[in-house]
């Protein structure tokens, strides 16, 4: 059985593609009000999306909410309960790189870059060595998150070189709970030998 999805759940699924909505809808009247409102106000940009409501919507909108449910469903089966694939194009691609120093992570947009870097590749920052104190990093985790038109990659960092062992023993740590997941982002590899008794790992 197919569940019963909200007015308010369709409206937050909508906003992060709005782009997308734009470009299918955006020329039809009865969606114009509704889609200028949604994109005068930003909610996934300004993380105000947990105090959005339907009766703002209506307010902003001055639709009526019989009327407001019936074109945000009308929009959302189009896109989602349709039996034909539906197009999504995002055109825009980011790398996010999440660099560790000794204390925090620091987040690097890139543009135009033309190869992926994967899990377990060692990746080169030149430019950084003054801020973080290294140079050497190695690819600890891949995201990749679809949102508004565009494509964004988010690549975690950690210094030194990849060790195919050591990556194994960390995700053991991890699948077994000897280890949570915030410790494995927020320590760094020596700070998490010492917290499961490795003593030491040789990089080559």
């Amino acid at each position: 059985m197919e569940r019963k999805v909200t007015a308010k759940e369709i409206l937050k699924d909508l906003l992060f593609v709005l782009p997308q909505v734009e470009s299918k809808f955006g020329g039809e009247e009865i969606y114009k009000s509704l889609i200028c409102y949604l994109k005068e106000n930003n909610w996934t940009e300004n993380e105000s999306l947990d105090v959005l409501t339907i009766k703002t919507v209506m307010e902003g909108t001055g639709l009526s909410r019989q009327k407001l449910s019936i074109i945000l469903k009308r929009i959302y089966n189009q896109l989602f309960s349709s039996d034909e694939i539906v197009d999504f194009e995002f055109s825009e691609l980011e790398l996010v790189f999440c660099v560790p120093d000794s204390k925090e992570n620091h987040l690097y947009r890139f543009k135009g870059v033309k190869h992926i870097p994967k899990v377990g590749e060692n990746v080169s920052l030149p430019f950084l060595d003054s801020k973080v104190r290294s140079q050497s990093f190695y690819v600890e985790s891949v995201h990749h998150e679809f949102r508004s038109n565009k494509h964004e990659i988010f690549i975690g960092l950690k210094s030194g070189y990849f060790n195919a062992y050591w990556h194994f023993r960390k995700e053991k740590a991890w699948a077994t709970e000897e280890i949570e997941f915030n410790e494995m982002i927020k320590l760094n590899d020596y700070e998490l030998k010492k917290r499961l008794g490795v003593k030491k790992l040789f990089y080559k």
